[in-house]
């Protein structure tokens, strides 16, 4: 996949951040002293609203976050990591996959 324009990125990390879930996750990654959380924290959350869709809900939001280069997602480790202009904090480049 094509990187995108810089500009272009920025205008996607601004859109794909207005669903609340996705705000939630990065803000909650941006408060967390490692800039990680582990995918637990947020399915426990939301397997009480969502129920059986909890899971699908988590996989939208890695799918559109690691696209606009929000946050990453460790799919080996299960921990979501903030995402900084040289990668995601705490964690291998090539372990995420984007």
């Amino acid at each position: 996949m094509r990187k995108p324009h810089p500009r272009t990125q920025g205008l996607l990390a601004g859109r794909v951040l207005r669903p609340p879930l996705i705000s939630w996750i990065y803000d909650t990654l941006q408060r967390d002293g490692t800039h990680s959380t582990a995918r637990s924290y947020f399915f426990d959350k939301l397997e009480g609203e969502f129920g059986d869709l909890a899971e699908e809900q988590l996989n939208i939001a890695i799918r559109w976050a690691r696209q606009a280069e929000l946050f990453a997602y460790n799919d080996d480790t299960g921990e979501w990591f903030e995402f900084l202009a040289a990668g995601p904090i705490g964690c291998v480049r090539g372990s995420t996959r984007r």
